[in-house]
């Protein structure tokens, strides 16, 4: 499943962006926007945070050699969803941020992360713990910097 949205702000709906190349993208997973080339990618723990997360991909497909499209789901500062989860959920990780393992699962721990890497927000569990399914929402902010 990796991340399923349950919520779309009305009139928003999927829509094309340009993808980096010769890249397989996978259905329910996140996208981020890489700056310097302004096209999307896959997202990873090591280049997700709460300024690039950009959109859930709607279809899986594979990039060719040439520029590409692919369509995805904006994410907005209210889209909750139902995430994959790389550990068992307990009570302890809700209301927390968490890191993301890769583009369809979230890293859940009890701790808090302060990283700007910590773009999902955890609200409820889903199911027995054992299920490892988080409900919540994408942090969507300014770029952090000390």
């Amino acid at each position: 499943m990796a991340f399923k949205p349950v919520n779309l702000v009305p009139g928003v709906g999927k829509i094309k962006y340009l993808a980096q190349a010769l890249t397989t993208f996978t259905a329910g997973n996140l996208i981020i926007r890489v700056p310097d080339s302004g096209y999307v990618t896959n997202a990873a723990a090591t280049t997700a945070n709460i300024s690039n997360v950009e959109a859930i991909v709607t279809k899986t497909q594979t990039t060719g050699a040439a520029t590409a499209y692919m369509e995805a789901i904006p994410l907005t500062a209210v889209t909750y969803m139902m995430a994959d989860c790389t550990n068992n959920t307990a009570d302890d990780q809700l209301n927390k941020s968490h890191i993301l393992t890769d583009a369809g699962t979230v890293n859940n721990t009890s701790t808090s992360s302060a990283s700007t890497a910590a773009v999902f927000i955890a609200l409820s569990r889903i199911g027995a713990s054992s299920d490892k399914k988080l409900f919540g929402y994408i942090l969507k902010g300014p770029q952090l910097t000390a």
